[in-house]
């Protein structure tokens, strides 16, 4: 395509010279006052550019050096008079004098290419104009395209970065992406637009790797459907509905479910909840959890397998159990389709402290964890470990003061929290060492629920709506 051809360079009128509406920077320039007294003081330096038309002279290079003479009243200038044959061509002029004296901000980096498309020029004849690869501009086009408008509005004010918007391209759905969008303009926290760093960990809990785990789980559902069959009583929870049965994606259990694998509290026999559940035909539900060990749980629902412990069993079918010797003819009955006699009924659940207690910890020392293993901190100087600086110094010290003195050779609160303070180096393995800590501390302590609360309202974690869970819950605890 022929770009340009007789340039001339001419003191002209500017009365002929109007804006052009496909220039992406708006009508709003920076620093015309100082401008206008550049010029007052040392005159035009360069000439202005400006494309001829039957309908007007559309300026293409020097709009703040326009303005400034405008409003200093200047009559004619210096031009440098341009000839295209198509809007395409002088567009791509104006790109690429953009980026000399003031670059494009990231609002107007998208609308330069969003007005180039429109144009018909591809994103990869658009780069070159603005001096990037083909892979930012088109990249600029998708964030015009895809940002919620709150999002594009704040990244015009300059309260996001591009880098910022970037991140939201991240979520594939389009709903999703508006509340993420919501979430990073006001964190919930400070009421302030979020940090990148801050911003990038939260898109990537929130929806990059949900969705990574996700694309996971359905993988590993076809295999596991082999080994665990729906015939045999394995119920798959869908990937959406897991939070009913989870506290988080280390999969810990709801206060209503328990653990098929843990065995029932004070069972004569050592049976798992899982094997009870197998035998009285309840179900148990295979839930998909990507930050446990094997990428999902096995659970049981309390409720479930409480009644069908505490009904009786029908006389007619145990007195069918006890027809044992001869069949019609007189002839032995034959042992391989004998029905087995089944063990007696077990008694109903009967609540107690103790099992109430057990609760508790278990639900709240799940969400403690949950709200570790979520952080994707992994220094002790920052969150979430910060909150947990005193409680970990009166732990290593005043609780067990020899592994901390045999170690580094600190024998004082005061000593241990400095250390904290300036330990840099990963501690993400601690993770379930603390737990351990947590749980000693909790036991020794006069008041474990005290200690517990503490440790959990530092995370962050909502005690209320633990506590809602384990009302709601309470009554459907198994005590055989």
């Amino acid at each position: 395509m022929k770009n340009e051809t007789n340039n001339a360079v001419m003191v002209r009128s500017l009365e002929r010279v109007k804006f052009w509406e496909w220039n992406p920077r708006g009508s709003s320039y920076r620093g015309i006052e100082e401008l206008m007294a550049s010029i007052e003081r040392e005159g035009l330096q360069d000439a202005i550019h400006v494309w001829e038309r039957t309908d007007g002279d559309f300026l293409l290079k020097g709009h703040r050096r326009f303005e400034a003479m405008t409003k200093l009243g200047w009559g004619e200038c210096k031009q440098v008079v341009h000839q295209f044959e198509d809007d395409a061509a002088a567009y791509r002029f104006l790109l690429e004098d953009h980026g000399h004296t003031d670059p494009l901000d990231a609002e107007e980096k998208i609308v330069a290419v969003e007005h180039g498309v429109k144009l018909g020029m591809t994103t990869a004849e658009l780069a070159p104009c603005l001096g990037v690869t083909e892979e930012r501009a088109q990249l600029w086009f998708d964030l015009g395209k895809l940002l919620p408008q709150a999002a594009r509005s704040a990244l015009g004010k300059g309260d996001i970065s591009l880098n910022t918007a970037e991140l939201l391209l991240d979520v594939p759905d389009a709903k999703d992406r508006r509340a993420a969008a919501q979430m990073i303009l006001k964190d919930m926290e400070t009421g302030e637009p979020m940090a990148h760093g801050q911003a990038k960990a939260y898109i990537q809990a929130h929806y990059v790797l949900p969705e990574k785990w996700r694309r996971e789980w359905l993988e590993t559902e076809l295999k596991l459907k082999k080994k665990f069959k729906v015939s045999d009583g394995h119920h798959y929870v869908e990937w959406s509905a897991r939070r009913d049965y989870i506290m988080g994606e280390s999969g810990q259990p709801e206060p209503e479910f328990e653990f098929a694998t843990s065995f029932l509290p004070r069972d004569r026999e050592g049976r798992t909840f899982g094997e009870v559940a197998k035998g009285l035909s309840v179900p148990i539900y295979v839930v998909p959890a990507p930050l446990h060990k094997d990428g999902y749980v096995m659970l049981v629902q309390a409720s479930m397998l409480r009644d069908a412990m505490s009904v009786p069993m029908e006389k007619d079918f145990l007195d069918s159990q006890e027809r044992t010797e001869g069949t019609e003819d007189g002839g032995e009955a034959d042992d391989s389709v004998r029905p087995v006699k089944p063990k007696a009924p077990v008694d109903a659940p009967v609540k107690d402290e103790e099992e109430k207690l057990r609760m508790w910890l278990r639900t709240w020392l799940g969400a403690i964890y949950e709200a570790l293993l979520m952080n994707p901190t992994d220094v002790m100087t920052k969150e979430p470990w910060l909150p947990l600086q005193d409680f970990l110094a009166h732990l290593t010290t005043d609780v067990d003061a020899g592994a901390l003195q045999a170690w580094l050779e600190i024998d004082s609160r005061k000593g241990a929290q400095e250390w904290i303070v300036s330990d840099t180096k990963n501690r993400a393995h601690l993770r379930t060492t603390l737990m351990l800590l947590l749980c000693a501390e909790s036991d020794a302590s006069s008041q474990p629920e005290k200690v517990i609360r503490a440790v959990a309202a530092a995370l962050g974690v909502d005690g209320k709506k633990l506590d809602k869970k384990l009302a709601k819950g309470g009554n459907d605890q198994i005590h055989p």
